[in-house]
């Protein structure tokens, strides 16, 4: 088995290894993906959705804006 990741700027893989023979591994591998936060696993912390509205938050010169997204 070899474990993936994907995010914004590609993806990286573990080493190959066998469950049966180190299912330690792959159960450490599986906690570290359920303790990551949404941004550690790809997603963007820019994008934001609040109901059905879409809008990126960002800071420009101090203030932050909130350009509302029509269509994705």
């Amino acid at each position: 088995l070899r474990l993936w990741q994907f995010d914004r700027l590609g993806g990286i893989s573990s080493a190959s290894f066998d469950i049966h023979e180190d299912g330690l591994q792959f159960v450490s591998a599986v906690l570290g993906f359920l303790c990551m936060d949404q941004e550690q696993l790809g997603f963007d912390p820019t994008i934001v959705s609040n109901g059905d509205m879409k809008y990126i938050e960002i800071e420009r010169n101090g203030q932050r804006e909130r350009p509302i997204i029509d269509q994705l």
